[in-house]
């Protein structure tokens, strides 16, 4: 049995507050993530450590230079860092995969996640900056959750989130949103969201449905909420089920 988990950025690293890392949060969903009883392959978001600084310099866009691509890049290695030591603290063996040590010219080599999955490890993968000869590319945490479900077909792929689940509208807008049982991605919509290089909600919710098409079942469940990300790796599910 294999889980691939993302857990996300607003979650361990939300942007309100630059470099900010909830080690309290993380921990907490360590110890949850131990009840799953098989191998495991997680991925995590870049939050505060990469969004507003990729922003600022352009990266998404090409304008940045080397020496700050660098920057970002060890940013988020930091933070990488700092779950993967607390992942081990809790009797998780993740170890950190650098997408921008993996990807060549776009086109990511995922045989060390392999090796490492074989080897007993728990390889994390993240968002990072992936340097090409064009420029500067942003590898969302969503696009390696899509490339290692196309290769792994997990029996169970989690988003784990700072809501509860996919809701017909954006929740912190409209207090009146509903949570959607299922995403089939035509019930809902979605609004531009600042400050996010990466596609907003829109990108993820079509990364969702590509993860979908590859694993057994796809769930998006909150990381804040205690007890959910435990009680969905014992496949007791509470959130929305992302159906292709």
């Amino acid at each position: 049995m294999l889980l691939l988990a993302k857990i996300g950025g607003s979650v361990v690293a939300p942007k309100g507050e630059e470099m900010r890392f909830e080690a309290a949060v993380a921990r907490r969903l360590a110890r949850e993530l131990g009840a799953w009883e098989g191998h495991m392959v997680l991925v995590h978001g870049a939050g505060s450590f990469a969004h507003t600084k990729s922003e600022r310099y352009g990266i998404h866009l090409g304008r940045s230079t080397r020496v700050q691509e660098a920057e970002v890049m060890a940013d988020v290695m930091g933070l990488s860092a700092s779950l993967a030591a607390i992942l081990a603290s809790e009797g998780i063996p993740a170890v950190s995969v650098p997408p921008h040590a993996v990807a060549q010219e776009g086109t990511l080599d995922l045989m060390p996640f392999l090796r490492l999955l074989d080897l007993g490890f728990v390889p994390m993968g993240y968002g990072d900056v992936v340097p090409t000869s064009s420029g500067p590319r942003i590898l969302s945490g969503d696009d390696l959750m899509v490339a290692l479900s196309k290769a792994l077909r997990p029996e169970l792929a989690l988003f784990i989130t700072d809501v509860e689940g996919i809701y017909d509208r954006d929740p912190k807008r409209h207090p009146d949103a509903k949570l959607l049982e299922e995403f089939d991605g035509t019930n809902a919509s979605f609004g531009e969201v600042e400050h996010d290089v990466t596609g907003g909600m829109s990108g993820k919710a079509s990364k969702m449905l590509e993860v979908a098409r590859n694993a057994k079942q796809t769930w998006v469940v909150s990381g804040l909420i205690p007890g959910r990300v435990e009680s969905a790796c014992k496949w007791e599910l509470q959130g929305t089920r992302v159906v292709p």
